[in-house]
């Protein structure tokens, strides 16, 4: 029995490499999985720009009580150019990366913005295959870049698929046999459709994704604190774009920030105007969660004014242009809570709660 035990603890220990073991050792997603996978380090830098705070906010009853359902981690409000509300639990705080899930989403949807500005991808019109030809037998001739960034490509990913992808130690292998059995133009949230527009980005400026995300956007938004990415493994060193961003609070906010300024912060253009303008102005509509239209990797609740990235957990980064404020939300999960119309509650109240 005794040998019988040890081998299998070895059996175990020997198939750490595959996705089974993997799904058995470390189980459910969690809001710490940034700590059992391998991530390339994004650099803070020395001249940074922090967003103006107060060191300690004020009570705000009408915000405060969101965090009774001990599910909500941090609840982050910006309004013009400063933070006016923070408030976190131990699990979360400002300078310290929390882990975004799908919200990652967002950002690998502002790098395909900036790598079309930047002519590396000539056309969102373009087939897929101009720029990864072995998805042509996935896909066909006929899915266009936009496919995947709008998720209309005719994936339909069921749960095993996605937790394959979410654990696999080869994600090139786990997008190999994806298939595709919707037609074009159908919408059908994917992962997989996240992972192969990360793909096309590669592909396309010939960096990896971490790099181009380094130079093009996190170091021109001069972080404060560090931040991760995760990858598959370190033999691949494939990024998880589609779910492995773990940044700072405030780093989120920015993102925010930019979008609701037409891709600006601080003066400087990080994403091009005219991408955000495209991205938050869907030429169709389809209900999602909350009745929003996906696009570009954004929930569009309300066309040019309203508009969230969401993440596993309840991680929500909500925009809302009308009143020049932008809310991030933070979990361990997102409970019963109507976020979406909580959210636009705290970004319609007047500034006097927030002093």
């Amino acid at each position: 029995m005794k040998n019988t035990t040890i081998f299998a603890v070895l059996l175990l220990f020997s198939l750490t490499s595959c996705t089974a073991a993997r799904m058995a050792t470390f189980g459910s997603p969690t809001i710490h999985d940034s700590r059992i996978f391998l991530n390339v380090v994004l650099p803070a830098t020395d001249t940074c720009i922090q967003i103006h705070r107060p060191e300690v906010c004020n009570a705000c009853p009408a915000i405060d009580s969101l965090f009774d359902d001990h599910y909500t981690t941090g609840i982050v409000v910006a309004r013009g150019d400063s933070i006016v509300y923070h408030r976190f639990t131990e699990e979360c705080a400002l300078g310290r990366p929390a882990d975004l899930f799908s919200l990652s989403k967002s950002f690998v949807g502002a790098l395909a913005g900036i790598a079309l500005a930047q002519g590396f991808i000539t056309s969102i019109e373009d087939s897929v295959a101009k720029y990864l030809p072995e998805c042509a037998e996935i896909l066909g001739d006929s899915a266009r870049v936009c496919d995947l960034l709008n998720m209309r490509v005719g994936m339909f990913e069921n749960r095993w698929l996605t937790a394959r992808l979410y654990y696999t130690p080869n994600l090139d292998r786990t997008t190999s046999h994806a298939h595709h059995n919707l037609p074009h133009g159908d919408y059908s949230y994917a992962n997989l459709s996240t992972q192969l527009l990360a793909e096309v980005i590669e592909s396309a400026t010939g960096y990896s994704l971490t790099d181009y995300f380094i130079d093009n956007y996190w170091i021109p938004t001069a972080p404060h604190s560090e931040g991760f990415w995760s990858i598959d493994s370190r033999r691949c060193a494939n990024t998880r774009a589609f779910c492995g961003l773990s940044i700072a609070p405030e780093e989120v906010i920015k993102l925010g920030m930019i979008y609701r300024d037409g891709g600006q912060f601080r003066g400087r253009q990080i994403v091009p105007a005219e991408w955000v303008q495209h991205s938050v102005n869907p030429p169709y509509e389809s209900a999602d969660r909350g009745g929003a239209t996906y696009h570009c990797q954004w929930y569009i609740l309300e066309p040019d004014t309203e508009f969230m990235g969401q993440g596993l957990m309840g991680q929500i980064l909500y925009i809302n242009r009308t009143t020049d404020t932008v809310v991030a939300r933070f979990g361990i999960r997102r409970g019963k809570t109507d976020w979406t119309a909580e959210l636009r509650r705290i970004a319609t109240l007047p500034d006097r709660y927030f002093r």
